[in-house]
Formats: structure tokens, sequence, C-alpha cells
């Protein structure tokens, strides 16, 4: 199930509310390799049949901890917990990232740290 399916059965899809954040400039953030391929195409009844596409759930969570600031690693922390994205897909995906070895090897022991915590 990707995450835009998780979030269509949580509790804030019975308000008629979305997430969305506009991102005009794709260099705006650092995305692991071929994540374009894996991008999700939201065109539903809800939508008025327009479309959005959406960064597959372990693209944006590398791309949070690429950034590495508390609010995003607090933000990967909950797709983690609640399952919504799969902690070795995860590093799979920091691997991909195009970030130095020093900050790819510390987001690694975070994660690691993390799923520990669970």
């Amino acid at each position: 199930m990707t995450l835009m399916e998780h979030w269509a059965k949580d509790r804030y899809s019975t308000r008629r509310t979305a997430f969305t954040s506009t991102v005009s400039r794709f260099d705006a953030a650092i995305l692991p390799n071929g994540w374009q391929a894996r991008m999700i195409k939201v065109s539903t009844l809800g939508t008025n049949r327009k479309v959005g596409w959406c960064l597959e759930g372990h693209d944006l969570a590398a791309s949070k901890l690429a950034a590495f600031r508390d609010k995003d690693r607090e933000f990967v922390r909950v797709l983690i917990r609640e399952r919504y994205v799969n902690p070795p897909d995860l590093v799979a995906r920091i691997r991909e990232l195009g970030v130095d070895e020093e900050l790819r090897h510390r987001i690694i022991k975070w994660i690691e740290f993390t799923v520990g915590d669970f």
C-alpha cells in the first residue's frame, strides 16, 4: 500500500482535507536516483479528476533525511513507526542520494537507532 493510500484512510480523509506541497523547482530537494520513475499519480473524484503527482514514501523520507532538520527527522520517525516506510528500503534509497558519505553514514545510523526505539 502506498503512502497516499494509507493517508486516504486516516482521520483527515473524513474531513476532506488534503496536505499538499507545491514544488516548482525540482532542484529544491535532494532526491534519490530514479525518483521520477516512482512518482505516484493521484486522480480521484475528490480531486475533481485533476492529476497530482506525489513522491513515493521512501523517496520523500530520504529527501527529508537529507535535510536532517529536527522537524524532518520527527516526520520520518512517524513514517517508520506507523509503517508507512520500510527501514531496509529507506536505507537503500539513502544510498541513492547525492550526498557526501559522512552525511549518508549519519542518516543510516539515525535510521538504525530510530528503528531500535520501536
